[in-house]
C-alpha cells in the first residue's frame, strides 16, 4: 500500500485552516451612512460577548449603543428621517 503524503498534508492543511467570516451586510451600509450624517461610531471590543457600537451623536436622546451593525444602521435611519 502507498500512501501520497502530499494529498494528506494538503487534506489535512485545508481542516486547520480557520474558516473565512463573511462581512456583515450592514457594516458598508452604516458606515457609509454615518459619514454622510456625520455621525462618529465607537466600536467597543470584547472578545467574551462580541463588539458593541456607540453612535455618537446629540440627535438622539437614549438608546446610542447597539450590539450589531444592523442595528447602528436603522439607528442611523431613524436619525435620517427625523432630520
Amino acid at each position: 500500500m502507498i500512501i501520497n503524503f502530499k494529498s494528506l498534508d494538503d487534506g489535512l492543511s485545508l481542516l486547520m485552516k480557520r474558516p473565512k467570516k463573511k462581512p456583515d451586510a450592514f457594516y458598508g451600509k452604516a458606515n457609509r451612512l454615518a459619514k454622510k450624517l456625520g455621525v462618529e461610531i465607537t466600536i467597543e471590543k470584547n472578545q467574551d460577548y462580541g463588539n458593541g457600537y456607540w453612535i455618537e451623536t446629540d440627535a438622539m436622546q437614549d438608546e446610542r449603543f447597539s450590539s450589531s451593525w444592523e442595528d447602528v444602521y436603522y439607528k442611523l435611519r431613524a436619525i435620517e428621517e427625523n432630520e
